[in-house]
């Protein structure tokens, strides 16, 4: 198999760890990657070859540490915006609830026209006057 092969599937590993929990896979597909990768390129020597599996595990878990704290990254993003949204939103039901408490109907006034004077019972006459009066209703 040609190295090219093993860095494909070093990378693909890599790419995949966001997607599975399975820690241990990722860390042993990391080692072997590495560890395939250094025999190849120091012809067979085993110190090498074990420097790079353990290049390809710490690799791995570099990998998933990042990503694990993308995730708990975006988790209290999305918690801290959800908040805020419900925050605002009861601030505008708050702010709507007084808008319809401080606004009060306009009373409907109306006038009664009143006429005062003209002929008394005692055979007076005075000017007769009209007056409205007001009523609020």
């Amino acid at each position: 198999m040609s190295i090219r092969f093993f860095i494909i599937l070093m990378l693909t590993t890599l790419t995949l760890i966001g997607c599975s929990s399975t820690r241990g896979l990722y860390d042993a597909g990391g080692a072997a990657a590495g560890g395939v990768i250094a025999n190849k390129l120091s012809d067979g020597d085993p110190l090498m070859t074990g420097a790079g599996a353990a290049g390809g595990v710490a690799i791995a878990e570099i990998a998933q540490t990042m990503s694990a704290k993308s995730g708990e990254t975006q988790y209290k993003n999305g918690y801290q915006k959800g908040r805020s949204d419900a925050v605002k939103q009861q601030y505008w039901i708050v702010q709507n609830q007084q808008k319809n408490l401080n606004a009060s109907p306009q009373p409907r006034v109306t006038y009664l026209p009143v006429t005062v004077g003209g002929t008394n019972v005692n055979g007076t006459v005075t000017v007769p006057t009209t007056h409205n009066i007001r009523i609020e209703e």
